[in-house]
């Protein structure tokens, strides 16, 4: 099976879109590979999203640090099956054209830096976050699983030549 691409998109690229770039490479089983990228990325992963993946057991590498969207405008970028949005400041009229027609999605998810709270509850709000994220990731791979499963059954019309050719007596 070919492993197919995601890009997930956020303002930043410092929390939502990494919590759901990491989860979908850790969740797909090899089926997918996420990147993430932002429209304005911050100089470093947010530390409460780094505690929140880590807590969950996922290695966060510290050292890469946001990337632009444009970084996956470039011939040598992967060719995205699916551009997915997870934060309100994206507007699909403003981002570049993928090549290969990629599937667009785009998921609410809450800004877990958006309110003034102890460090306690910021903590709290982004593993809740997280939680969300892995929801919408569960329920998006189980239906991507179904749709592989399915898709090349119904579009493989090998069985119909096969018939035609004893109907026919070609």
């Amino acid at each position: 099976m070919k492993t197919r691409n995601m890009l997930v998109l956020c303002k930043e690229n410092a929390a939502r879109s990494v919590m759901v770039e990491t989860l979908i490479n850790g969740l797909s089983k090899g089926e997918w590979r996420a990147y993430s990228a932002a429209s304005h990325p911050a100089s470093t992963f947010n530390a409460y999203t780094v505690l929140a993946l880590r807590e969950r057991g996922f290695a966060v590498d510290t050292d890469r640090q946001p990337k632009s969207l444009i970084e996956f405008t470039r011939a040598e970028a992967p060719r995205f099956d699916v551009v997915l949005t997870v934060c309100e400041d994206i507007s699909w009229e403003k981002l570049p054209t993928w090549p290969g027609a990629p599937r667009l999605l785009h998921w609410t998810l809450p800004d877990p830096t958006a309110s003034n709270c102890t460090p306690t509850e910021r903590a709290d709000v982004f593993r809740a976050v997280l939680d969300l994220s892995e929801r919408k990731v569960c329920e998006f791979l189980e239906e991507e699983r179904h749709a592989v499963r399915v898709g090349p059954q119904a579009n493989d019309n090998r069985h119909l030549a096969d018939r035609a050719a004893w109907r026919f007596g070609t």
